[in-house]
Formats: C-alpha cells, sequence, structure tokens
C-alpha cells in the first residue's frame, strides 16, 4: 500500500536528520517554540508531541514544500560533511524521494 511506504519515506527522512541535518535538541527547541502541549499541565511539549510534530512537519514538505526538503539535503552538504556514509546517506533520501517525485535532484557542490 502506498500510505505505508510514504510512512517509511517520513521515517527515513527522521533519521538522516537526526544524523546529518539537525541535534535533536535544538530540533525540539524549534519545534517547541511553535507548537503548544495539548496537555494543560505542560509548559512545553511533551516528547510524545514532538515526535508527532516532526512526521507532521515532515510530511507536510513532502506534500507541500518539497522544495523546503530539497534545501535541507542541499544544505547539508555545504556543512563540509566529507565522508562516504553521508553521500550515501544523502543520495539514499533522493532516490527515496524520487519514487514519489521523479524531477527531484540534490545539487552538489562537492
Amino acid at each position: 500500500m502506498m500510505i505505508n511506504n510514504l510512512k517509511e519515506l517520513v521515517e527515513h527522512i527522521v533519521e538522516y536528520t537526526r544524523t546529518w541535518s539537525i541535534s535533536e535538541t535544538e530540533w525540539y527547541w524549534n519545534i517547541a517554540c511553535v507548537r503548544k502541549s495539548n496537555n494543560i499541565n505542560e509548559e512545553d511539549i511533551t516528547w510524545e508531541e514532538f515526535e508527532r510534530a516532526v512526521r507532521e512537519e515532515i510530511l507536510y514538505c513532502l506534500i507541500y514544500n518539497i522544495d523546503s526538503i530539497k534545501n535541507q539535503l542541499e544544505n547539508d552538504y555545504q556543512w563540509g560533511y566529507n565522508s562516504k556514509e553521508f553521500d550515501n546517506a544523502n543520495k539514499k533520501i533522493e532516490k527515496e524521494i524520487q519514487k514519489y517525485y521523479k524531477d527531484f535532484k540534490i545539487e552538489r557542490y562537492i
């Protein structure tokens, strides 16, 4: 089923982002500053709400703002990751996204 494939793609993007793009703490506070907890006793969003919000944001970008994901993948190259492991991870995500967007292409300036 296609929805399961899309959910899997979101999970791969989450893992890639955690590994290469942004620290989990920075990511949490980026989301927490625009989201409120559903729990009235919590001032900040809970970890569970954070995990859900991350996936919601990525899914939104996949559907409505694919260029933001493209920009993320391209910007990661500018941070100087000079390893085969990073290069493989970046290209793998690109290929997975190309299953949905045939013209999705990352510019790699290396």
